[in-house]
């Protein structure tokens, strides 16, 4: 989905242990990502017998946090 990142930034602050406060741009930031993936959708069966390649793309972000 392009601009995944600025489309949920609202809903990024919800993240963590946050005092949770679904306010309206919270609101506004899932009915974003809601319309977005509806209008993305790029799933599909694959056809091994079409010589179109195959392309993934992931997201592999990761926030490490120490214990104790």
């Amino acid at each position: 989905m392009p601009h995944s990142a600025t489309i949920t930034a609202p809903l990024t602050e919800l993240s963590g242990n946050p005092e949770w406060l679904f306010t309206d741009l919270q609101e506004a930031g899932f009915e974003a990502v809601t319309l977005a993936e509806d209008n993305h959708k790029v799933l599909s069966a694959v056809d091994y017998n079409k010589l179109d390649m195959i392309w993934l793309f992931t997201e592999a972000s990761l926030q490490v946090r120490a214990l104790g």
